[in-house]
């Protein structure tokens, strides 16, 4: 999968469902095909539930040689219906299955897990920073929050005046203490990831509210992030399952006990430090250059989000590690998995954007177009030119960015015009078919993707159709 460095980063990208290794592929699709779980949904989801195993016994090494936790968040935005439960118990099923599971028993006595280590649980219940902090006691600790829906989550105080705990377990450092009625309380070296899943509009209303300004705090941009909101943003339900083959959970399934149990004998020895995972060098190289860039594209393409793109060279690297360690198991990792790990952070700062920029602005605005009394509008006679059909001027634009990719590289595919064009499903196929009738492209099949030709360069529809 090795490529070279974009010059350019992609704003509008395809949810990365296919810059999966296989075996996580395979997993969300099948949730995608055979559960109806959205893309996004399916792909944060798979991610933090291979994380919330791996951050226990894993640390990254940056290309300086420094240590950080692989812990990873996900924030995820979809109605109640779209399928958020189904995902949980679909990816979480190993970790949901273990908490039903008695301790092991020997001669008649229960064997806990020794107090000072501890595989990752889930607090379904209320939380707050006091269950927190009596989760995590102690040394190199482990914990996941899961929430399936987490509009109470944000009443908590961990929302509300604690959030700052979230962002310092997510880094490792330094430790969090609590004390309180004369019971001290010390998470050293903790580890703790959280999943949060709310109803857009919920999320809407949180930010035009309480959660003002929050954006600037720890936690979210911290987050990867998936909006799923395809009435307020149908451009951006942009991956399209095509129905091809058949897609299981079996090799996920399979490397999930391995990892699990691999994680669990070392949970039980004494703590001495977690693992650490190096790059090679062809991945210390991109990091090195992913980091370059992102200083230069986050006032200039992110600025809107710059707390999230000020995070993304981490969660690049941790994404890699994750991925590396669930996939391969062993050695160093690889430049081909931080290009992977790449790909799904850049598709989350779009989200970013959605969820926590656009998606609050345009409930607004409908808020204040409710609340406007309306006026009635005069009416001035004039000529009006008369206007294209709107297929034509989607086929026009699409055109248009076709020949600006093709003046940067050779060949292109439908889905990375896309990408610049955001056309619906709908609209796109409906462009293709007039630009294939006009005979200004010819499209080709190239394994799963598809190819596609400008058979006269730079021309214009107006011209071809009149």
């Amino acid at each position: 999968m090795s490529h070279s460095f974009p010059q350019f980063p992609n704003l509008t990208p395809v949810c990365p469902v296919d810059a999966l290794p296989d075996v996580l592929r395979d997993a969300v699709l099948h949730a995608i095909s055979k559960k109806d779980i959205p893309a996004g949904v399916a792909l944060t989801d798979a991610i933090a539930a291979i994380a919330a195993v791996v951050h226990c016994a894993y640390d990254a090494v940056t290309p300086d040689g420094e240590r950080m936790p692989t812990t990873i968040n996900t924030c995820s935005t979809a109605d109640s219906a779209s399928g958020k439960g189904r995902s949980i118990k679909l990816f979480f099923k190993h970790a949901l299955e273990a908490r039903k599971r008695p301790p092991p028993v020997s001669k008649g006595i229960a064997l806990p897990i020794p107090w000072s280590r501890r595989l990752p649980s889930h607090m379904m219940s209320k939380p707050s920073f006091r269950a927190l902090m009596e989760a995590l006691d102690g040394r190199g600790m482990n914990l996941t929050v899961q929430r399936e829906e987490g509009s109470s989550f944000l009443k908590t105080d961990l929302f509300k005046k604690d959030t700052d705990a979230l962002a310092q377990v997510w880094s490792g450092d330094p430790p969090l203490d609590h004390v309180v009625y004369g019971a001290h309380l010390e998470a050293i070296d903790a580890r703790c990831s959280l999943g949060f899943r709310i109803q857009p509009a919920k999320m809407d209303e949180y930010l035009k509210g309480p959660g003002r300004g929050s954006y600037q705090l720890g936690f979210w941009p911290r987050t990867l992030a998936c909006c799923h909101d395809p009435e307020k943003f149908p451009a951006n339900e942009t991956y399209r399952f095509w129905g091809h083959g058949t897609y299981t959970t079996r090799e996920f399934d399979v490397r999930m006990l391995r990892l699990s149990s691999s994680v669990t004998s070392f949970v039980q020895t004494a703590y001495k430090g977690r693992h650490a995972v190096e790059l090679n060098n062809d991945a210390k190289a991109f990091m090195l250059e992913l980091g370059y860039r992102m200083k230069q594209w986050r006032k200039a393409y992110y600025g809107d989000i710059r707390e999230a793109a000020g995070r993304a060279w981490e969660n690049t690297l941790r994404v890699a590690v994750v991925l590396h360690v669930f996939c391969i198991g062993e050695g160093k990792v690889t430049r081909d998995y931080v290009e992977r790990a790449w790909a799904i952070v850049e598709w989350s700062l779009a989200q970013h954007r959605l969820i926590f920029v656009e998606s609050p602005r345009l409930a607004l605005g409908r808020a204040l177009a409710m609340k406007a009394v309306p006026v009635r509008p005069v009416r001035v006679a004039q000529p009006k030119l008369p206007k294209p059909p709107r297929p034509l001027q989607k086929a026009q634009w699409f055109l248009d960015c076709l020949a600006k990719l093709l003046q940067r590289r050779g060949t292109v595919t439908v889905r990375e015009v896309n990408q610049l064009a955001g056309l619906s499903p709908k609209d796109l196929e409906a462009a293709l078919k007039w630009l294939e009738l006009e005979g200004a492209v010819r499209l080709k099949s190239h394994g799963r993707e598809t190819l596609i030709e400008l058979v006269v360069w730079g021309p214009t529809l107006g011209s071809l159709v009149h």
